[in-house]
């Protein structure tokens, strides 16, 4: 399943193609090692601005989708908000309809977002939701332009 929706004028990137229907959800405050290993290649390649880095972490879909140049752009102009990446601390993980995500509280220069990560079996992202905080100075509508930018 690939899919590009909004939720309150945020960008959401979803990648899926090993979808499970359950109804079940559970939640946890442990992260999985496989899902901080990640968040943490990902910030390094985010605060070097290590495009290639980052688009090998993520599924060949999401990298269709989202491919270097375009990935470059939104990168970009996310630093060019919110500056570095300070720290992202995990704060939760769910499960749901078989589906896994961790979220993330991602501290940047300029303020925080909520990150949200999904990783597919073989342990590469095929979910990345950067999710506007009241301390952030970046708007939804900014997100919103990043995201249009990046995937035209």
């Amino acid at each position: 399943m690939c899919s590009f929706s909004t939720l309150s004028a945020t960008p959401v990137l979803h990648v899926n193609t090993n979808v499970q229907t359950t109804n079940q959800t559970t939640t946890t405050t442990s992260e999985p090692a496989n899902y901080k290993q990640a968040a943490a290649k990902f910030a390094a390649g985010y605060n070097a601005e290590d495009i290639k880095a980052i688009c090998a972490l993520f599924t060949p879909e999401l990298v269709k989708l989202l491919p270097q140049d375009r990935m470059q752009l939104m990168i970009g102009v996310l630093r060019l908000q919110l500056g570095r990446l300070k720290s992202h601390q995990f704060l939760n993980f769910e499960t749901k309809n078989g589906n896994k995500v961790a979220r993330y509280k991602a501290t940047f220069d300029s303020g925080d977002l909520t990150l949200l990560v999904s990783l597919n079996t073989a342990n590469l992202i095929d979910f990345l939701w950067f999710i506007p905080g009241q301390s952030t100075a970046a708007s939804t509508e900014m997100f919103q332009k990043i995201f249009e930018a990046a995937t035209k």
